[in-house]
C-alpha cells in the first residue's frame, strides 16, 4: 500500500532540491520565526504582508540587510516555500551569493550559461548573502556585467528577485561599483558598467534587521 504523506514528503524535498534551498531550512515556516528582537519581528510582519499580497506576481523584489544571526537566510528560505505552497505554477530559485560569482565567471561554459538562463528566467529568485565575496579583480569586469544582466532583465521582465546582504545598498554599491575595472583590447568591457545596486534599489522593498544591543 502506497504511503500518500511518505510520497508527498518525498515530493518536497525532492522539489526543494530543486530550488536549490539548503537543506537545513527545509520545512522552516513564516510563523516560527521568533519575535523577541523587534526588528526581526518586523522582518517577519514584511515577508507575510509580501507573501498574503503575492506581492512576487508584480514583480516586487525584496533587500533584506543588517546583523548576521538575524534570520535573513531563515526568512527567505521560509519564504521561498510558502510561495510554492502557495502557488505551485511559480518557479522558484536559491543561489548563494558566492555561487553567482562562480557562475558569473565562467566564460564559455554551457552548463553556468544555461544555470544562469534558468536564474534569468524563473519567477522568483532568491539571492542569499550578497556581498559575502568582493569580485576580484581578475575578469572583474566579465563578472559585474553579467551580475548587471541578470539584475537588469529581471527587473525588465517583471520578475521578483529577493536578497539578503549584510550590507545596506549604499555600502553594497561601494563594494560592486566603486572600481570600474575594464579589459583591455575588448570594445564591449570598455563600456562603463552600470550601477548593480542602482537597479536593485529600484525594484525591491528595503528592509533593515539588527541585533538587540544593550
Amino acid at each position: 500500500m502506497v504511503d500518500e504523506q511518505a510520497l508527498l514528503r518525498g515530493l518536497k524535498r525532492r522539489s526543494l532540491a530543486l530550488v536549490g534551498v539548503p537543506k537545513w531550512y527545509w520545512g522552516r515556516t513564516l510563523e516560527s520565526i521568533p519575535t523577541e528582537n523587534p526588528s526581526v519581528a518586523e522582518m517577519r510582519r514584511a515577508l507575510t504582508k509580501y507573501l498574503e499580497a503575492r506581492q512576487w506576481t508584480t514583480g516586487k523584489g525584496l533587500y533584506i540587510f543588517g546583523d548576521s544571526e538575524c534570520y535573513k537566510t531563515y526568512g527567505v528560505c521560509a519564504l521561498a516555500q510558502a510561495i510554492i505552497h502557495a502557488s505551485l505554477e511559480t518557479s522558484v530559485r536559491f543561489v548563494r551569493w558566492f555561487e553567482l560569482l562562480d557562475l558569473a565567471g565562467r566564460k564559455e561554459d554551457d552548463h553556468a550559461y544555461w544555470v544562469m538562463e534558468t536564474l534569468r528566467g524563473c519567477d522568483v529568485l532568491i539571492v542569499d548573502d550578497v556581498g559575502s565575496e568582493p569580485v576580484t579583480a581578475r575578469e572583474q569586469a566579465y563578472v559585474q556585467r553579467t551580475l548587471f544582466r541578470l539584475v537588469d532583465q529581471r527587473g525588465s521582465d517583471v520578475k521578483a528577485t529577493i536578497y539578503t546582504s549584510n550590507f545596506d545598498l549604499d555600502h553594497l554599491s561601494a563594494l560592486l561599483d566603486a572600481v570600474r575595472a575594464m579589459d583591455e583590447g575588448d570594445e564591449e568591457m570598455a563600456r562603463p558598467i552600470p550601477k548593480i545596486a542602482n537597479r536593485i534599489r529600484r525594484t525591491c522593498a528595503e528592509i533593515g534587521v539588527w541585533e538587540v544591543r544593550p
